[in-house]
């Protein structure tokens, strides 16, 4: 089961389905269009936020199946690393219980929805 989200502005109609759902026509006269709810917030977070991701982001996306592998850039005050999404909460919070603290977390820059977005 996958959470699907309406991709119009201003709709927050949200569907849990196996496959994509039929586009259901509201009593307001729009009709949804819905995609992966986690694919929405990986392709908001690059086009509005520059590629980085917040904690409820990450969250979404590692609790897909389908883009729960999807590489994360972590950036800390001593390192950065590149993890799958499923595996930053529990790395982040390996780095904090040793002193260091986590900066931020973005979608690194070859990854391939750059170019699919048609951002690089």
């Amino acid at each position: 089961m996958r959470s699907y989200t309406c991709v119009r502005k201003g709709c927050y109609h949200e569907i849990i389905a196996d496959t994509t759902p039929e586009s259901p026509k509201w009593n307001d006269g729009h009709v949804c269009t819905f995609k992966p709810t986690a694919e929405l917030f990986l392709e908001r977070s690059c086009r509005e936020k520059m590629g980085f991701l917040r904690e409820v982001d990450v969250d979404a996306i590692a609790s897909d199946e389908q883009l729960r592998l999807q590489p994360c850039l972590v950036r800390c005050n001593r390192c950065r690393f590149t993890a799958p999404a499923q595996d930053v909460k529990w790395l982040i919070e390996c780095v904090e219980k040793n002193g260091d603290w986590c900066r931020d977390v973005s979608v690194p820059a070859n990854d391939p929805i750059w170019q699919k977005l048609g951002l690089r």
